[in-house]
């Protein structure tokens, strides 16, 4: 764990310096970035951005994973810095998510390996062990069969 002392939701950021890589290495594989961050940007103007320009977002748990569920857009999701992601998990049950082990993971996959995630993701092969795995959903909801 990076840092236990952190609280919420600072332990769902990264550093500006990880997100510039990210977005140098994203750029370089030939897609555009679209931020959503900024405040200024209404509810509104977000979800016709993502509807109609974003092939896939990239995130942290939070709003903005919300509305691409609701809008059925892959979402690439960071694991938050201490720990929690089998909540994260558990609040994005869907079948178009996909859960990064750590920020690294996406910087150090092929652009051949991200495009390909993409694909899936949109054919709704997310990787939620949750939801993918009947063990998983007894775990955390109980076996509704009896």
């Amino acid at each position: 764990v990076e840092n236990p002392s952190l609280k919420f939701p600072e332990f769902r950021y990264y550093s500006s310096e990880q997100y510039l890589r990210l977005c140098e290495t994203i750029l370089k594989w030939g897609y555009d970035i679209i931020t959503l961050n900024e405040p200024s940007i209404s509810l509104e103007q977000k979800k016709y951005l993502i509807e109609n320009y974003c092939e896939c977002v990239i995130g942290y748990e939070g709003g903005i994973a919300h509305l691409c569920h609701i809008l059925d857009v892959p979402y690439i999701m960071f694991p938050w810095r201490v720990g929690h992601d089998s909540f994260a998990k558990l609040v994005h049950m869907d079948d178009k998510t996909f859960f990064l082990n750590s920020f690294e993971q996406l910087l150090e996959i092929s652009k051949k390996d991200f495009t390909e995630t993409i694909q899936k993701l949109h054919e709704g092969f997310g990787n939620n062990d949750i939801l993918n795995d009947k063990a998983g959903m007894i775990k955390y909801w109980g076996n509704f069969n009896n």
